[in-house]
């Protein structure tokens, strides 16, 4: 509007420039021997050159002169880029004097311009390059003059007469307009100019056509007078209706001081039928494509001051595509040009959201989102803020999804001052895959609501969140609470409840395998804080009748986070927290396959000798694998990566037939060094076992003790915890006191050091079984724990083991096996670090009606042995024996250790008494092993470290 109206004022100025000079021109006597002379009295007038190439022809009357002239050049301001401001190919003026000597009034008839170029341009301070009063000081007059300045800004000289110009005829004006602040320079073309007398007295009829930078233009109407226009006092008035590019365009309205382009007060009516018409207008200002929205329709009061603040009032503004989307925006903005005292609201209604944004964003691709309705307001300013109020969208996709948002934004450019409320709910949240880039499983009806409040991005908070999920009875997911800084998810404050018919199944919908447990429930509270501190309050999961709960911090704030957790339990089944039941064994095959073969050997005695060896073949392959122990370092920053506080309270664990009650575990894991300062279980009656564990790694390598003391457990049922069953079955008492160090599992077996008590009563041995799982080198043990039978119910009388362990080598103390089959001692060593076996094992049997000792050899690597019959201990064994039957009755020996089995100490009721009145297995292993193993070695003469 400001643009169109200088140009308007330079037109005009120009005219009463050419008038001037036409005026100058009748007073010269010899027009064409004086060209030089009225040149000069315009350079003098204007500070400009004026340059007449072609003739004047001057028709003289007494009031009604006519002058003519043709090739006429009025100079350019000196910085301007174009040397000529004005050229004009030929000029017709019609002058009425008849008023000059009275009134001052010069009115022209008529003026005629042809083939005309004009070139406005604006330097880096705003100003424009034809002459201007605004340099100089003007005092208001109501004369028809306006003072003129020299281009060097000189004091006002004696006013120029304004004409009243009654008609005017410009065909084939050129305007270009140059801009420093602007890259390209735009052009107008006037085709033609009319201006005629109107019927309304004071009033000028219009008509206007052309193009400008190709865009063609059509405006007629009425306008004031010239000679009114420049009047600071007058409004000067004008109505006119047009069409630019296509778009219909009316004005009604009036102007003051048009050189400011103020005390503008103007009705606008813009409308068309298709708005990517704008798309000529918005590349010539903006360079960019008004998209096919529609029909549009824009009207508006506009009104400028002359502190160029350029008001909009009754704005209204609509987009309206029949069917599909409609917007409205209607109110009031205080200054157009700055965007201040914005006052509007909006309505919007939009049928296919997808459409829409690809009408605005061309790669725009997503899948459909359904219908949208917006109603907000919007007020302020850039120079202060712009805020959002009542705001109401509501998103809508039929039988699918819908969501609604109200509440303000107090500041729309810094994102601050966010009041928003929202609710959402989906038939299937599985919907929301597509959007969000990332696979959300079918788990049914999904809602969530919450309030967002704070800034963006240092605060935005997410209060009353309220997020539901329900697929029937298999899935009911809820989460609500609040998170103070919702970007950064810090300071979260939330209550989580699920319940899950089949994890199993809902795992699946993740693509994750995870346990089959049914009727699963998890609830507690999740805090957060700004220093990285999550706190995981009232916890409790239930798996069917096993349940845990408690309280765990987790502390990110230092480099090595920190977790602190305290848990407990009623009732935990571990068949309810297993993937799977425990191994089914088939059963054991009763055949073995035997390979002879001839071998020098040396055994741990010393001795040499060349023997028949025989081994077990196994006929399958054994369930459990062997692995050497490995040789490399183990990697010891894992431990340092987290500090653990762990204590864990159990009343009652069940697995199978093993029943803890209570399992009681207090742990801690600081800087890489492990200790349990607790370790307690329970079998309902009292304590079951105790100990504790030191694993320390801050020398670079583990250096561990541990120390575990158990009586009466059941061995069957311990072994069913990691699987196995139907191996050994009985209670077990155990007394272990470990320390070691090293940088491998290799080094620490070899550096192994401590003591290794056990002893059983009245247990039962599937030799079969055991051969399955382990494999060849078992059989070898259960061919002669069992003495060869197969079957399933091989009972253990009494066992008893004491090793001491130096230097990763475990050393014979004391070994018994009393068996409803043999009854077995054995010497030896077992070598952890290189894991060999060098041991004998003697058998005791009836041999000519007294007792025989008939010594085996079994050495070699833990995955296969070397069994052999030992010569030189079986005689020896059979020597002791019969002397020892002759020096100690066998009467006096049964006192030790009768050899008829069903008397055997470890089954007798005197040694259940010894059992309940020993003291964690150690008085079985002191009295029972110790006494045993020296009374059987001296009735048999077996050799004994």
């Amino acid at each position: 509007m400001r643009m169109v109206a200088k140009v308007i004022a330079a037109l005009f100025s120009g005219i009463a420039i050419l008038s001037a000079v036409a005026l100058l021109v009748l007073f010269s006597i010899d027009f064409n021997e004086h060209k030089a002379f009225v040149e000069e009295q315009v350079k003098d007038l204007t500070g400009r050159d004026l340059v007449i190439h072609g003739e004047l022809d001057v028709s003289l009357s007494l009031f009604t002169p006519r002058l003519r002239v043709s090739d006429v050049e009025f100079l350019n301001a000196p910085w301007a880029n174009e040397p000529v401001m004005l050229e004009v190919g030929e000029l017709e003026i019609d002058l009425d004097l008849s008023r000059l000597p009275f009134d001052r009034l010069l009115e022209v008839n008529h003026i005629k311009i042809n083939d005309a170029t004009l070139h406005i341009q604006r330097d880096d301070y705003g100003q424009l390059n034809f002459p201007s009063t605004e340099e100089a000081p003007v005092s208001k007059h109501t004369d028809n003059t306006i003072p003129i300045v020299s281009e060097r800004g000189l004091k006002p000289k004696e006013p120029i007469i304004l004409p009243i110009i009654h008609a005017a005829e410009i065909n084939r004006l050129k305007v270009t307009y140059a801009d420093t602040q602007e890259p390209e320079k735009r052009i107008f073309n006037l085709y033609n100019l009319t201006v005629t007398e109107s019927k309304n007295v004071g009033k000028r009829s219009i008509s206007l056509e052309g193009d400008a930078s190709s865009i063609p233009f059509f405006v007629e109407g009425e306008t004031g007078s010239f000679s009114e226009l420049f009047d600071e006092e007058l409004f000067w008035p004008f109505t006119l209706t047009g069409d630019v590019a296509g778009v219909q365009l009316d004005l009604n309205g009036n102007l003051q001081n048009p050189r400011k382009a103020a005390g503008a007060n103007a009705d606008i009516f813009i409308m068309s039928n298709d708005i990517s018409k704008f798309s000529a207008l918005s590349h010539i200002f903006g360079g960019f494509d008004v998209p096919d929205l529609g029909s549009t329709e824009l009207s508006a009061t506009l009104k400028a001051d002359e502190q160029g603040r350029l008001a909009a009032q009754n704005l209204y503004w609509s987009v309206n595509k029949s069917g599909k989307h409609r917007v409205v925006i209607d109110g009031a903005v205080d200054d157009i040009i700055a965007l201040n005292g914005i006052h509007v609201s909006t309505q919007a209604e939009i049928q296919s959201i997808n459409e829409f944004i690809r009408l605005l964003v061309t790669d725009f691709d997503y899948p459909e989102l359904g219908q949208l309705a917006v109603d907000t307001k919007l007020s302020g300013g850039l120079e202060n803020k712009i805020t959002l109020s009542d705001i109401t969208a509501t998103l809508i996709k039929k039988n699918h999804y819908s969501a609604k948002l109200t509440g303000d934004v107090g500041d729309v450019l810094k994102q601050s001052d966010i009041k928003i409320v929202t609710e959402a709910s989906v038939s299937d949240i599985s919907e929301l895959s597509s959007y969000l880039n990332y696979p959300i499983p079918s788990l049914g009806h999904g809602s969530i609501s919450a309030k967002i409040n704070g800034d963006y991005p240092a605060n935005l908070n997410l209060n009353a969140f309220d997020l539901h999920v329900k697929s029937g009875q298999k899935v009911d997911a809820k989460l609500t609470g609040s998170i103070q800084n919702l970007l950064s998810e810090r300071e979260m404050n939330l209550d989580y409840n699920l319940k899950l018919a089949d994890v199993s199944q809902t795992a699946q919908k993740f693509g994750l395998k995870l346990p089959g447990w049914k009727n699963v429930k998890l609830e507690g509270d999740l805090s957060s804080m700004k220093d990285e501190y999550f706190d995981v309050k009232n916890f409790m999961l239930q798996v069917q009748d096993s349940d845990i709960s408690g309280h765990v911090q987790i502390s990110l704030k230092k480099d090595v986070p920190e977790i602190n957790a305290v848990l407990s339990s009623q009732r935990i089944v571990m068949g309810d927290l297993r993937k799977s039941q425990a191994h089914k064994l088939k059963t054991a095959a009763k055949s073995r396959e035997t390979v002879e073969s001839h071998q020098e050997t040396t055994s741990h005695l010393g001795r040499k000798y060349t023997e028949n060896r025989v081994d077990f073949k196994e006929p399958t392959k054994p369930r459990v694998k062997l692995y050497r122990l490995s040789k490399a370092e183990i990697d010891l920053s894992k431990l340092k990566s987290a500090n653990v506080n762990l204590d864990v309270s159990i009343n009652k664990l069940v697995e199978g037939d093993l029943a803890i009650s209570p399992l009681n575990v207090k742990a801690s894991l600081i800087n890489g060094n492990l200790k349990t300062q607790k370790l307690e279980l329970g079998d309902g009656d009292g304590h079951l076992a105790e100990g504790y564990m030191n694993f320390d790694t801050s020398s670079g390598q583990i250096d561990t003790d541990i120390v575990l003391k158990a009586k009466e457990f059941n061995v069957d049922a311990l072994l069913s915890v990691v699987g196995y069953t139907k191996l050994i079955n009985g209670d077990v008492q155990v007394s272990l006191d470990l320390k070691t160090k090293g940088k491998s599992p290799q080094q620490l077996a070899s550096n192994m050091q401590g003591h290794v008590q056990m002893a059983m009563a009245n247990g039962v041995m599937n030799a079969d079984s055991i051969t399955k799982y382990f494999g060849a080198g078992a059989a070898v043990f259960t061919e002669l724990f069992t003495g060869g039978q197969a079957d399933d119910g091989v009972k253990i009388y009494c066992f008893i083991a004491d090793y001491p362990i130096e230097q990763g080598i475990m050393k014979t103390k004391s070994l018994l096996f009393d068996s409803s089959v043999s009854t077995i001692t054995s010497t030896g060593t077992v070598d952890l670090g290189e894991e060999e076996i060098d041991l004998v094992v003697t058998p005791q049997g009836d041999i000519l009606g007294i007792g025989a000792a008939l010594p085996v050899i079994v050495s070699g690597d833990f995955r296969k042995f070397n069994v052999y019959p030992d010569p030189a201990g079986t005689v020896a064994s059979l020597t002791g024996t019969v002397l020892s039957g002759v020096l100690f009755p066998f009467s006096v020996a049964g006192s030790v250790l009768p050899l008829n089995h069903k008397d055997s100490p470890c089954t007798g009721a005197n040694a259940k008494a010894k059992t309940r009145e020993a003291e964690r297995g150690e008085s079985i292993i002191n009295d029972l092993g110790t006494k045993a193993i020296e009374g059987i070695f001296n009735i048999l003469g077996g050799q004994q470290d």
